[in-house]
């Protein structure tokens, strides 16, 4: 299991909502069926003097071309609700799965952008989309004049025909083809969010993991106005993260929130659960699961300062492998420190 610790706490108030796509090797590789297209019409009338498929193939182009250029003009913009100007950080779980937990470190304006942000496009003439209709409307007479005058023209002319409405069909195809969710990750990431610092950490069992992330969210819920008490916050994550209930799993997660709130460590005997009559061995593994990541967690705490700390705009990777019996930290799978 590994915990990721995203720290969003240098993503400035004011960011750009116009973000742009930098790769622009679609743009480019657009060249490919204008080009395709433009030798299909010029060729059906130097090979066959097919004037009827040269005009029809042109146009086609043309209006495709056009209505690519109007609705691609419209700016991306992204939104996200404005916190109130007293509103408490916004340190929390992004997602939690069987390999992965996400904590994510920021004020509540950064950590809107991941959780409750999206992107709108927006055209020109709204809201009467004037301009998009009139695309609609020639783009349907394109079709209309195709289906009706390309069975007029030469057979040379009409198999230039298809082979330019194949080049347009498999570069739509490829475009079809793009990622747009890992798309809109990459922007946000490096123009809104500027590549912030990310801590990984990788722990023997989800039980180390679970009570790792609530070490790393308990100081963010002390302090908190409108906030239920510390405890029993930690409580419901601990739930939501372990939705074990039995009687041993009970009395762990009692014993780690405890822990937790006083400050205290790990009872590394069975006295704290003396009264627990169904005690059993799970008990005393979950307990050292708990031990293990509270030495991790404060084991890491200046190097995770280290790293928030930097001013550079580089993704920082630690990982922690953490078992039972010993306690490995590489950077780039070089060993510094066992236990």
């Amino acid at each position: 299991v590994t915990v990721t610790v995203v720290d969003l706490n240098a993503v400035p108030e004011k960011y750009d909502v116009h973000p742009v796509i930098a790769d622009q090797f679609a743009t480019y590789l657009a060249l490919v069926p204008i080009s395709t297209t433009l030798a299909a019409s010029i060729l059906s009338v130097i090979v066959a003097g097919d004037w009827y498929s040269f005009g029809l193939i042109l146009f086609g182009a043309l209006v495709s071309g056009s209505s690519c250029i109007i609705i691609g003009s419209a700016k991306l913009q992204l939104r996200r609700p404005e916190p109130a100007p007293t509103s408490p950080p916004g340190d929390g779980i992004l997602g939690a799965d069987s390999s992965n937990i996400i904590v994510l470190l920021g004020p509540e304006h950064a950590t809107n952008i991941v959780t409750k942000g999206g992107f709108h496009l927006h055209f020109n003439g709204e809201p009467r989309y004037n301009m998009i209709g009139i695309c609609a409307l020639f783009l349907t007479i394109q079709f209309l004049a195709q289906l009706l005058i390309i069975p007029v023209g030469t057979l040379f002319g009409q198999l230039m025909f298809l082979a330019s409405l194949a080049a347009s069909w498999l570069y739509t195809a490829f475009l079809s083809s793009i990622d747009r969710e890992s798309l809109q990750r990459a922007i946000v990431n490096a123009q809104v969010l500027r590549d912030p610092p990310k801590l990984k950490y990788s722990l023997g069992t989800r039980t180390m993991g679970a009570v790792f992330a609530l070490l790393v969210l308990r100081d963010s819920f002390e302090g908190k106005p409108d906030a239920p008490d510390t405890s029993t916050a930690l409580r419901r994550l601990l739930d939501e993260l372990l939705p074990n209930d039995t009687p041993d799993w009970t009395l762990w997660k009692d014993i780690v929130v405890r822990s937790m709130v006083e400050r205290t460590s790990i009872p590394s005997d069975m006295s704290a659960a003396s009264s627990h009559q169904g005690t059993t061995n799970l008990l005393s593994t979950l307990l050292s699961d708990a031990r293990d990541a509270v030495n991790l967690f404060e084991s890491s705490q200046e190097e995770r300062c280290v790293a928030f700390d930097l001013h550079e705009r580089a993704t920082y990777t630690y990982t922690r492998v953490l078992s039972r019996q010993s306690a490995v930290y590489s950077d780039q799978d070089k060993p510094l420190v066992t236990a």
